[in-house]
């Protein structure tokens, strides 16, 4: 039985030691994934979407209404 629950303790400090670095890891890449997405890095730009002026000036008629 001793054996057994040495074992288990030993796999339990081992997933702890992962779990922490993962979290460290996703602590790490939140801010960078986040600014990659503010800056359009994330993917590529479709040819087909419309230039943000063109899209502000059908959203501001709509905005001055209220």
């Amino acid at each position: 039985m001793s054996a057994t629950a040495n074992l288990r303790s030993t796999q339990a400090a081992s997933l702890e030691v992962g779990l922490t670095k993962a979290c460290v890891q996703v602590e790490n890449l939140t801010p960078s994934v986040l600014a990659r997405a503010f800056a359009g890095q994330l993917v590529p730009q479709n040819p087909a979407d419309e230039p943000a002026a063109v899209l502000l000036e059908k959203v501001r008629p709509t905005r001055s209404g209220k």
